[in-house]
């Protein structure tokens, strides 16, 4: 019976090698993108402390940009008062 089968199924890849060959690299490609879901890089999330900052230094950051867009807008014409 399993010689029955291979035979069938040689004789169906002479015919069929593109349709085979393209079944092939579409399982590749998604065996590809599980593992690189499960092997998801850890690095990217942020840590605990960075988002605990100083809260005078977030308050001078703020001010900081808060005056250099007042400043770049002022040069823009057709913005009013800033």
């Amino acid at each position: 019976m399993l010689r029955k089968f291979w035979n069938k199924y040689k004789d169906s890849l002479k015919k069929d090698i593109f349709v085979h060959i393209l079944v092939l690299i579409g399982l590749f490609g998604m065996v590809c993108i599980l593992l690189s879901s499960c092997l998801e890089n850890k690095s990217q999330e942020v840590p605990a402390e960075t988002s605990s900052a100083e809260p005078e230094a977030q308050e001078t950051y703020r001010l900081q940009l808060q005056e250099q867009l007042c400043d770049m807008f002022s040069h823009i014409a057709g913005v009013g008062k800033v």
